[in-house]
């Protein structure tokens, strides 16, 4: 089942470009389909889950972001260096009804 979350024509990072209600236990598609194969530079994440865990991965399967939670973020998770991954994203939920935002920039 894909999920698609980016709107078109809007930037990577906007506010409407969340998951707003993510799929538990299997992988699902975050970014628009039109994007597929495009490259953005990955720059935060933000999950309102209570707890557990998140893994988003990009084109090649390659995992670029995990983390195990038991208390809800308060704020976006910056990563120390921007990743440059290839479109699309998925993402993988150990809990469903939580929104997923993430930032990046095309380039």
């Amino acid at each position: 089942m894909d999920y698609i979350a980016r709107r078109c024509r809007e930037n990577f990072g906007d506010l409407n470009n969340r998951v707003d209600n993510c799929v538990s236990g299997s992988w699902t598609q975050f970014s628009c389909v039109n994007d597929d194969d495009r490259i953005i530079r990955f720059q935060a994440v933000y999950w309102n889950c209570a707890s557990g865990s998140l893994q988003i991965r990009d084109a090649y399967g390659n995992v670029i972001y995990s983390t195990d939670t038991t208390t809800q973020m308060t704020e976006p998770e910056v990563l120390n260096s921007f990743i440059t991954v290839r479109l699309p994203l998925e993402y993988y939920a150990s809990a469903t009804g939580s929104s997923i935002r993430i930032w990046g920039e095309f380039v």
